[in-house]
């Protein structure tokens, strides 16, 4: 551990992490109190600040002109992102799952180095995926945390760490306070300093259909062929209940891969299909631009000569949007290009599967574990270069989708995937729909660019014929 000069250091600007006042006021009261006892991470080669950014904010307002910390080496800014995600999932403070420590030496007050022969395991607990991940971390940057131990041995804090440093026979640093300040500091470490938040990340929308699914290939995959609950379950079903189901005009809005909207295509259906970042195959190929182009064109054309849809699917799309902005447009453009008394058919990712792998621990661990959630539900992950977003939703927020379209959507929750089916049976204003279908058909394209459709859908929605 080396002492770390606060004015040298600065932060990153992809930090997703928040602090409120309120949490901002705590951070400075259990520094007040305890101290510093937790280390601020940096990366060697710019003073870029990994994780710490809070702390060290609070110290230099508290007066401080230094803190212990470490200077981690051979990280380049996909390295960094990739170590701060880890370092606040991983760094589990007081946790009734974390594993129960012992330091059996001889310990003053202030840093200690310990040998990981001293480190008693006498409960090793239930974060295996975090001892895992942490130990991942230590081998590839080497040390960056020190567990706060009793005077007596107990390690109060950061227990994963220390039992991925025992794990690998690598010692440890740790800071010690009075037997006294054991409950203090549970107290404080038992908070969270500071959210997830997004929303002054870039984004690049388009990007994000990179993620998309192959469907219905079964010679990509021997063992699954990456069906659609949606269209499984609810869209399928109900098409063939239909007497003149050929007759029924059908959109699906986020198409992806089109490999459903092309079955049923094959099989004698009206369907018109539309994904603004289509890439055939699902390579990282150029987006169809012209294809697009030509398919909002007949979006337009055909609401304006003959109404709006029958049916509107819209697939795992809400799970991919990037803002509330984007999630609000595609809702209200879905509902607005079905016509009243139609069918709408809408999916998305439950809350709960992100935290699938965690069902039987603790609400910290549920929260933290593989995804990074924001108050808005949106998780954001860096690779190769580019920030990739993910909406989940709670069940309270699937059953307004469901109530935005219809007075009694039906609705499915599962483990993975939620799905509604409704009848439009309620009315939104004009205003509201037209300028969500003016977002949807003006999306950004690479280079600057975007889709350049919005005033000829607004044109075609407010001269739409009228069934």
């Amino acid at each position: 551990m080396e002492r770390i000069i606060l004015k040298n250091i600065h932060p990153a600007a992809y930090n997703p992490r928040i602090l409120s006042k309120r949490a901002s006021q705590e951070l400075k009261e259990s520094i007040s109190r305890l101290g510093i006892v937790k280390p601020i991470l940096i990366n060697a080669e710019n003073n870029t600040i990994i994780a710490g950014h809070q702390r060290s904010k609070t110290l230099i307002a508290l007066g401080y002109n230094e803190a212990p910390g470490y200077y981690l080496k051979g990280l380049n800014e996909s390295d960094e992102i990739r170590f701060n995600q880890l370092h606040n999932m991983c760094e589990v403070e007081v946790n009734v799952d974390a594993p129960k420590l012992h330091i059996n030496d001889t310990l003053t007050i202030g840093i200690n180095r310990i040998s990981y022969e001293k480190i008693y395991v006498k409960d090793k607990g239930k974060l295996f995926t975090f001892v895992n991940a942490i130990g991942k971390l230590i081998t590839k940057f080497g040390e960056f945390a020190a567990p706060v131990v009793t005077e007596n041995g107990e390690v109060v804090t950061s227990s994963v760490y220390a039992y991925a440093a025992k794990m690998l026979g690598r010692d440890i640093d740790v800071f010690v306070i009075p037997e006294g300040n054991k409950n203090l500091a549970i107290q404080y470490f038992s908070k969270q300093y500071g959210e997830f938040s997004y929303e002054h990340l870039p984004k690049k929308t388009y990007i994000q259909s990179l993620a998309q699914m192959k469907r219905l290939r079964h010679n990509d995959d021997i063992h699954k062929d990456n069906k659609s609950t949606l269209y499984e379950k609810m869209v399928l079903p109900y098409l063939k209940t239909q007497i003149r189901n050929k007759n029924l005009r059908i959109l699906d809005f986020g198409a992806g891969q089109y490999d459903y909207a092309k079955k049923l295509k094959r099989e004698g259906y009206d369907i018109t299909m539309i994904d603004p970042y289509h890439r055939p195959n699902n390579t990282s190929s150029a987006i169809d631009y012209l294809g697009n182009q030509k398919t909002y064109q007949l979006i337009c054309d055909d609401i304006q000569n003959k109404g709006l849809y029958d049916v509107v699917i819209c697939d795992s799309v809400l799970n991919s949007v990037d803002s509330v902005k984007a999630e609000e447009s595609v809702i209200k453009s879905v509902f607005g290009l079905c016509k009243q008394s139609g069918m709408v058919f809408i999916s998305g990712r439950p809350f709960k599967a992100g935290n699938k792998q965690a069902k039987n621990a603790s609400r910290y661990y549920a929260d933290s574990l593989v995804h990074y959630f924001d108050k808005n539900g949106f998780t954001g992950m860096y690779r190769n270069g580019e920030w990739f977003y993910q909406r989940f939703h709670k069940d309270y927020e699937v059953r307004r989708i469901g109530e935005y379209i219809s007075n009694s959507p039906v609705i499915k929750i599962g483990n993975n995937s939620w799905q509604v089916m409704a009848i439009k049976d309620v009315e939104h204003s004009q205003e509201e729909i037209i300028d969500a279908l003016m977002f949807e058909f003006s999306l950004p394209l690479p280079n600057g660019k975007k889709y350049d459709f919005a005033d000829k859908i607004k044109n075609a929605y407010e001269n739409r014929k009228m069934s």
